[in-house]
């Protein structure tokens, strides 16, 4: 069980579906999402689509899955039914990316059926199991492959955060509720596999459930005593959503002139914090966060934080440590991606340098996105990689406010 008991609140600020994790009246994280007229596509969406043209050389093709749009497939580890492609012809493929800035979609045809413990895949040659990272006993670990490959022999699956969890709290609730939610994704995926013979090329086969939704699943139910909204046509997509969570979804609805939920925890101030270029910290220093089109670059200043009379190298270890908190937190807030530098305050003693790391990784592994520390270079800087998967804050506002 999580140490941290969390409120979601859905709502809506400027012109977008937020979700935001809240504690003590103060939201730690927010998910901002596009709102109004759905886009044409979002991550998750299974299309019929058409191949445009090949590269060969880099071993992809672009795909044309809606009228005049087009994503970039990659074409090793295809799936069976993704074998002698050319030009003209059809494949059904997944959205795991829309299209950011000049980047095209990206797409895949191993298609997944998210379950809220587990992910089947289409591609069946791995015959594999796979247990979430986050999962560090090895002896569970054995347990759960080996109980799953004896149920599901001839499936692919991934067990999620989620499920690993609910085997160390409850092993027998857990394989009733696994094998049957197993059994639903196999029931999907069959259906959809039916019917694409019948369907025409540049057509939707199967919608994603809405991000907002599927982001509280990925925050992690467990963590959640409570799952708010005060818009009430969102309120229907959180309770088919989160069938598995019903008892604590509820719909807050509240007067005009009334204080509307997200001014009673900070969201606003959560917002605003995440588009400023210079965070402080509690200590008095401050960490400046640049995004560039290659990468985004942080760095870590102790400008007025002062030593309270402990050793300078143990008060720089502390300072960095605080400073790891507050970037894994802005971002997951701002939803930055791609590659990340660091640029801690320097750390005399390699012990401390390895501490550092050990609590960077550390809460790294908690971003539902992929987040993960690669190195530290020569020169000291951390390297880190985000999944990039939606927009990033400033250009989803930006956008709205165009």
């Amino acid at each position: 069980m999580s140490e941290l008991t969390y409120r979601a609140l859905v709502t809506r600020e400027r012109g977008c579906i937020v979700t935001a994790y809240c504690r003590e009246r103060k939201t730690e994280y927010f998910d901002t999402f596009e709102d109004g007229a759905k886009a044409d596509y979002s991550p998750g969406d299974i299309f019929l689509g058409r191949v445009s043209h090949l590269v060969p050389n880099i071993s992809a093709a672009f795909v044309e899955f809606l009228p005049g749009v087009n994503g970039y497939l990659d074409l090793r580890n295809l799936p069976d039914q993704g074998k002698n492609l050319t030009a003209g012809s059809e494949i059904a493929v997944q959205v795991t990316r829309i299209a950011i800035g000049k980047k095209e979609a990206s797409l895949t045809a191993n298609l997944q059926w998210i379950g809220h413990y587990a992910i089947l895949n289409l591609d069946r040659r791995g015959g594999g199991i796979s247990i979430s990272a986050r999962m560090d006993d090895a002896a569970d670990k054995k347990r759960l492959r080996d109980g799953l490959k004896e149920r599901f022999p001839e499936e692919n699956l991934i067990l999620r955060t989620n499920g690993c969890e609910l085997f160390q709290e409850n092993e027998d609730e857990f394989w009733t509720l696994v094998t049957a939610e197993v059994e639903r994704l196999k029931e999907q995926r069959d259906a959809l596999l039916k019917k694409i013979p019948y369907q025409a090329p540049k057509t939707l086969l199967s919608p994603s459930k809405p991000d907002f939704c599927l982001s509280i699943r990925d925050f992690g139910l467990t963590k959640l005593e409570s799952i708010t909204t005060d818009q009430p046509d969102l309120y229907p997509f959180l309770l088919d959503t989160l069938e598995e969570a019903k008892d604590k979804i509820s719909l807050t609805e509240y007067a005009q002139g009334d204080a509307r939920p997200a001014d009673t925890c900070g969201l606003s101030d959560a917002i605003n914090e995440a588009l400023k270029k210079r965070v402080y910290l509690k200590s008095g220093a401050n960490i400046v966060i640049e995004q560039t089109e290659a990468m985004v670059v942080i760095d870590v200043n102790t400008a007025k934080s002062v030593d309270s009379g402990k050793d300078r190298e143990a008060h720089y270890l502390e300072i960095n440590k605080e400073a790891a908190l507050q970037i894994c937190r802005q971002i997951r807030n701002r939803n930055l991606s791609g590659m990340i530098l660091v640029d801690f305050i320097d750390l005399a003693k390699s012990e401390d340098q390895t501490e550092l790391i050990r609590f960077l990784k550390a809460e790294l592994k908690k971003d539902p996105a992929g987040a993960a520390f690669i190195d530290l270079t020569r020169l000291g800087i951390a390297e880190l990689t985000r999944k990039k998967v939606r927009k990033p804050l400033f250009v989803l506002l930006s956008e709205k406010s165009g």
